[in-house]
C-alpha cells in the first residue's frame, strides 16, 4: 500500500509541474528544469509525459534571453521523437 501512496505521490507531482504557470525569473526556470530532468531519472517510463512542459520551459528560458544548453535542445528533440514514435506505434494497422 505504501508503494501505491509513493505511486499517487510522483503522479500528482508529476501533474502539478505540467500544469503549473511557468515563472519568467531564469533562476526559477532552471530550477524547474532540474526537477524535471530529476524526475525523468528517476522514473524514466514518464519521460514522454514531462516533455511538454520541458518544452514550454526551454522556451521561456529562451524568452527570457537565456542561452538554451544544447544537451537541454537534444533531450526535448528526443523526447519529441519518441512521442511521435509513439502514436504511431499505437495506430491499428
Amino acid at each position: 500500500m505504501e508503494a501505491k501512496r509513493g505511486l499517487v505521490r510522483v503522479r500528482n507531482f508529476e501533474a502539478q509541474m505540467i500544469m503549473n504557470h511557468i515563472s519568467s525569473d531564469p533562476g526559477q526556470i532552471r530550477a524547474e528544469i532540474e526537477d524535471i530532468l530529476s524526475l525523468i531519472e528517476k522514473n524514466p517510463s514518464r519521460r514522454l509525459a514531462a516533455q511538454p512542459r520541458l518544452h514550454r520551459l526551454l522556451s521561456a528560458l529562451k524568452s527570457a534571453g537565456e542561452p538554451i544548453p544544447l544537451d537541454l535542445l537534444a533531450l526535448d528533440q528526443k523526447l519529441v521523437d519518441e512521442a511521435v514514435e509513439d502514436m504511431f506505434d499505437n495506430l491499428p494497422v
